[in-house]
């Protein structure tokens, strides 16, 4: 169901008016640039009724705009109202946010600096004062004026603290690589603004803050010879976390006088001052334009490449969430085969509890897309009461899912279906998706390489047949940290600037699809570790090259495969892997007495 936006956006124009400013831009972010935000910080799905996690508002006298990409188009279009215009980011004709602005004579901009990366900002900036037009940071955030029962923002509680064992390393010994990395840039002052990189240094997880998220809203920074840690713990909290990091030296600062103390650990600094590419607007404003360096994080390079404790933690997890998806899949057909009603958000609902049984279990890793036959082809759909709808046998059934464990963190998706016989059409879709997967799954490619390289592997069985879907293949993921990970990844759509090459010990995602709209959606995702070529000794030149290993273990349809479209290498490739997810999932499976489950999987991993 759509809300109504009319009210809100009446006395947002009634502040901007008072603020002298001819548009107001609100974007999904909050002020570390998270991709799930606290319920406090959804100022853009507040105020467009669109919950997706990517996109940016502008609000103008007379216009209201929604920018974002082809993964949320059929989301945005079904939960706006009229009072907005959505804008198909890259799409023909479309101009990007930027370039409308500059062609509208706008005198002044209004906008909040924490919400607004640095770069960007510095970007906009200059190409519209080009025009005459004024980016104006304000101190409040005029969408936080005008939402009436704002939440409150949460403090830590929950908080897991990772010994060294577990995390591969200390704080201490993570700060000691950092200031390597300073030293080798001239650098005497990081500021660490993403949170997932304060967890990964100080080795702590939390749970309650963000949904979905095991961080604190946190800031941290590094000289050579200090850390500030700039977070707010709940009392239960804080005595217990102050003896976790005591080792580090590190002081404690309340959240709220980060901006402050930024000013003086700036002016108390020499050399450069080494801000995340991420860092928002308000982080790099106060520091002088001569001393700013700008790159990706030494934490978020660091922590893309995983300990061994770490990999091993996310192959244990892997198995554990295998035996809850198993056991859901197996559960799903048998209640459809009784013609029991089974709909996306009962589904979902059941494979959250199968979740939860598992030991080790803290909570989903994403919302979970549970996804029938034409709501499938919504890329990242998330089901509600107004649009939840049966599972069928004879609709493709799309699952994308995982969860936070106390050793990994997991992202899984499978296509399936139950009826007798898919058509023709959809299985030759879906082996086109298969093959693409496999073809990536199976690469080899030198240390170092781009995952951007990469990409059209797992695109080009859909190309020769004129199809394409508009995602990236593959993201990295944390270890019990946020399931979309950079600044590794595997996509071929965009330029990205501060993408790293893959190095052994990275975890990613391999998820190609298609998504036929009205119809269906199908994607095949699996999370792989980056690890060496078995086949290869050493390269040419000394180089090292790699391959991927799947990590999840989770039985791939081939109800749905036209077995005549396969490679003999791809049909090698699944039944190895069918194998695989028989001997390590089905020995665990029968470990804990799911008889059942055993003999469905043993099913479903015959070799074709």
């Amino acid at each position: 169901m759509k809300r109504c936006t009319a009210d809100i956006l009446k006395a947002l124009r009634q502040l901007m008016s008072r603020h002298q400013l001819n548009a107001y831009l609100v974007p999904s972010e909050d002020a570390h640039m998270s991709e799930y935000v606290a319920d406090c910080d959804k100022r853009r799905a507040q105020l467009t009724g669109f919950t997706g996690s990517a996109g940016t508002a502008l609000v103008t006298e007379s216009e209201a705009l929604m920018w974002t990409d082809g993964r949320y188009f059929l989301q945005a279009e079904q939960q706006m109202d009229s009072n907005w215009t959505l804008m198909r980011a890259l799409a023909k004709d479309v101009p990007t946010l930027t370039e409308y602005l500059a062609n509208r004579g706008f005198a002044r901009v209004g906008f909040d600096p924490t919400t607004l990366p640095f770069g960007r900002f510095i970007e906009m900036r200059d190409s519209l004062a080009a025009g005459g037009t004024e980016l104006v940071g304000l101190p409040d955030n005029l969408v936080d004026a005008v939402w009436t029962g704002r939440p409150e923002r949460p403090l830590g509680r929950r908080l897991f603290l990772l010994t060294a064992e577990e995390a591969g390393a200390g704080p201490a010994e993570k700060l000691a690589l950092l200031r390597q990395e300073m030293q080798k840039c001239k650098a005497g002052l990081l500021i660490l603004s993403a949170l997932d990189d304060v967890a990964w240094l100080f080795n702590y997880r939390a749970v309650g803050v963000i949904p979905m998220s095991p961080v604190l809203f946190a800031y941290a920074a590094v000289t050579p010879d200090s850390a500030h840690l700039f977070a707010d713990l709940h009392e239960s909290a804080l005595a217990e976390f102050k003896q976790h990091v005591a080792e580090t030296g590190v002081q404690l600062h309340a959240y709220a006088k980060f901006q402050s103390e930024l000013e003086k650990l700036v002016a108390g600094s020499s050399g450069r001052v080494w801000l995340d590419h991420r860092a928002s607007a308000a982080v790099g404003l106060p520091v002088p334009k001569a001393r700013v360096y700008t790159a990706d994080s030494p934490a978020s390079v660091l922590k893309a490449v995983k300990y061994a404790p770490e990999r091993a933690g996310m192959a244990r997890a892997h198995v554990l969430d295998a035996v809850a998806l198993c056991r859901y899949l197996h559960w799903l057909e048998l209640q459809l085969a009784a013609g029991s009603p089974v709909t996306e958000l009962s589904g979902s609902n059941q494979l959250d509890q199968l979740r939860s049984e598992m030991e080790g279990f803290v909570e989903i890793s994403f919302e979970t897309i549970s996804g029938s036959g034409s709501n499938g082809a919504i890329i990242h759909y998330r089901v509600t009461p107004e649009t939840d709808r049966p599972i069928v046998p004879d609709e493709a059934y799309l699952v994308d899912s995982g969860g936070h464990y106390r050793c990994g963190t997991t992202d899984v998706t499978r296509t399936v279906f139950y009826g007798a016989a898919p058509g023709a059409q959809l299985k030759r879709h879906y082996t086109l998706v298969l093959r693409g997967h496999i073809a990536l799954s199976r690469l080899t490619f030198p240390e170092n390489v781009l995952g951007s390289r990469l990409d059209t592997h797992a695109r080009a069985a859909l190309w020769t047949a004129g199809l394409e879907f508009q995602h990236g293949t593959g993201h990295g993921v944390g270890v019990f940290l946020n399931v979309h990970e950079g600044p590794c990844a595997i996509s071929g759509s965009r330029a990205n600037p501060h993408e790293i090459g893959l190095k052994r010990g990275m975890i990613v995602t391999i998820e190609p699809g298609f998504y036929l709209a009205g119809q269906y959606g199908i994607r095949v995702e699996n999370v792989v570790e980056v690890v060496p070529q078995p086949g290869i000794a050493e390269g040419f030149d000394g180089l090292q090259f790699l391959t991927f290993k799947p990590l999840t273990l989770v039985p791939i349809s081939t109800k749905l495969v036209d077995r005549s479209q396969l490679a003999d290498e791809d049909v090698a490739w699944l039944n190895n892997y069918h194998a695989e997810v028989r001997q390590v999932v089905g020995d665990e499976l029968k470990k804990r007495g799911f008889a059942e489950t055993y003999e469905w999987l043993v099913r479903e991993t015959e070799p074709i």
